[in-house]
């Protein structure tokens, strides 16, 4: 308690330079905490993106589908797919549950054709499916008939939105089964290849142009949360062993995505360790400049009988009250910051021409590490300075001006 209320007091009567090192600490303290919020929000919003895009948080197949699927596709269907759709909308975490068939085909408008590639699916779920998708032109399936296609095929075949199409597609057990469809939505993804071969039309057509009935190449699971993941993996288990299937999980389907947390990671490593080091650095110059300004004092009350470690206790004492109260500070001018950008909707930022909301969403462990990191740090550099301060010599140091 001694050391404390010196500690207070010296950091009162050099309040000036006290607060100066504070500030460097709230300024280290909120650059951190409002990148890692940025980066975990960021991080959130692509995870919710790739999911709530088409890839769902679970896929199911045929057993064996990953191996032979792309050699053999009509060899590896679901054929019955509705008893196990029954058992999957029993658990009550799971938000939407669909099947989907992919397929291959030449698209044509009557005077130009192309090779298009997609996914047919049920038209009433694939909006709640595909949330993060951004329609161009249109609106998405609706009903049998009607097909939607990316940027980059509308280009090709030089069409609008109401026009008719006739997709033409190999049928199970041979032969050529086409199918005249009406435009209606046209689809940007952002990725040139995947707008320039895209195509999807609904479940029960490709299921007529496929020669397939009611068989579907996967089953797609959506689940209210995406923490929820690993809490029903026994479950979908469970279901894939009682029907000869097999799974995938949303981050194996989206695997770059973890890629992309990694770089966050790494660049939040480097942006904290380059505040670090200038939080260090002010610390010590400040405690070295208080040792400079006190070596007098230093003198006298080693004279009177205080230990080299009294006095190195002291000045790592005064250390870790401003780095204490540094570090609360700044947490509590980043939690302002975060409260202020709750209420305004987001921090606007021009981002390709575009205005973007933005926000942050930093994480218990990373406050309480930061918190902790910065207190160390304020101590740590104290270390060095104080272990000096400790060696004076008391003749040296009273006769110091």
């Amino acid at each position: 308690m001694f050391y404390i209320k010196l500690g207070f007091r010296n950091i009162l009567k050099n309040f000036r330079r006290s607060f100066i090192t504070m500030i460097s600490i709230i300024i280290g303290i909120v650059s951190c905490l409002l990148t890692r919020g940025f980066f975990i929000w960021n991080g959130n919003n692509l995870r919710e993106s790739l999911v709530r895009s088409g890839i769902g948080h679970y896929q199911l197949y045929k057993k064996g589908y990953f191996r032979y699927g792309n050699e053999e596709p009509f060899s590896y269907l679901i054929s019955n797919p509705y008893k196990i759709l029954k058992d999957l909308k029993e658990m009550k975490e799971i938000e939407l549950v669909t099947t989907r068939l992919q397929f291959n085909g030449i698209l044509s408008s009557g005077k130009k054709s192309t090779i298009v590639s997609g996914e047919a699916g049920v038209p009433e779920n694939e909006d709640k499916l595909n949330t993060f998708l951004a329609l161009k032109e249109g609106k998405g399936l609706a009903k049998s008939k009607t097909i939607v296609v990316g940027e980059g095929v509308a280009k090709k075949l030089s069409i609008k939105i109401g026009d008719t199409l006739t997709l033409m597609c190999n049928a199970k057990g041979g032969g050529i089964n086409a199918l005249d469809f009406i435009l209606i939505g046209i689809l940007k993804t952002g990725y040139s290849e995947v707008d320039n071969i895209f195509a999807t039309i609904s479940l029960e057509d490709a299921g007529y142009l496929l020669n397939t009935g009611s068989s579907v190449q996967k089953i797609i699971i959506l689940l209210r949360h995406t923490e929820d993941t690993t809490k029903v993996l026994t479950k979908i288990e469970e279901i894939c062993k009682k029907y000869n299937l097999e799974y995938k999980t949303w981050k194996e389907l989206a695997d770059f995505y973890e890629s992309v947390k990694k770089i966050y990671d790494v660049l939040f490593v480097v942006i904290i360790s380059i505040v670090l080091f200038i939080v260090t650095f002010t610390i010590s110059n400040t405690v070295n400049m208080n040792i400079y300004d006190r070596i007098r004092e230093i003198g006298t009350i080693r004279a009177i009988g205080t230990t080299r470690f009294q006095i190195a206790g002291i000045f790592i004492t005064e250390s870790s009250l401003i780095g204490i109260i540094g570090s609360t500070l700044g947490l509590i001018v980043t939690y302002l910051f975060i409260f202020f950008v709750e209420i305004i909707e987001g921090l606007p930022v021009i981002v390709n021409n575009e205005i973007v909301k933005v926000f942050f969403k930093p994480d218990l462990p990373g406050i309480i590490s930061c918190f902790i990191l910065f207190t160390f740090v304020s101590i740590l550099a104290s270390l060095s300075s104080s272990y000096r301060a400790s060696k004076l010599s008391i003749v040296e140091a009273l006769r110091w001006i």
